[in-house]
């Protein structure tokens, strides 16, 4: 399987991580400043709080499913998921001639190719919150 990249890839990437985090500035101010009038509490310190009320849920998501990934359950997960998807009542019908361990074990090298994208979805999503961090501690001045 040949990996073809648009050469605007990395550019369109920037923009969008920078565009992002314009709209999570745009949206966050008001609670760090509506927080920072209440309780006297140093903008920079607002912030973080703000930042880090945002992330619990990802972190709690991130705790329940790292861990089992880690563990070896990986195809136990994917078989339940089969099953559950079999049971649905309006599409189970559609999946029944679909397996998901099937799939992966045929285009595991497919998945593992993706790998780098995975990657590169992870670190896009950590400077997103750190650029938001910074226009949001620093939103009076932009």
């Amino acid at each position: 399987m040949e990996i073809h990249e648009h050469p605007l890839s990395w550019e369109a990437l920037g923009a969008f991580v920078v565009i992002i985090t314009l709209v999570l500035t745009a949206s966050l101010h008001p609670l760090v400043h509506s927080l920072h009038k209440k309780t006297k509490i140093p903008v920079l310190l607002c912030t973080f709080i703000i930042l880090l009320i945002l992330l619990i849920p990802f972190a709690i998501i991130g705790l329940m499913i790292i861990p089992n990934l880690v563990n070896g359950q990986l195809p136990e997960l994917f078989m339940s998921i089969d099953v559950t998807l079999k049971h649905l009542p309006l599409i189970g019908q559609y999946f029944t001639n679909f397996s998901i361990v099937h799939y992966l074990e045929s285009y595991s090298s497919s998945v593992l190719a993706s790998s780098s994208a995975i990657a590169m979805t992870v670190f896009s999503i950590i400077s997103k919150f750190i650029l938001t961090f910074y226009f949001v501690y620093d939103y009076e001045r932009l």
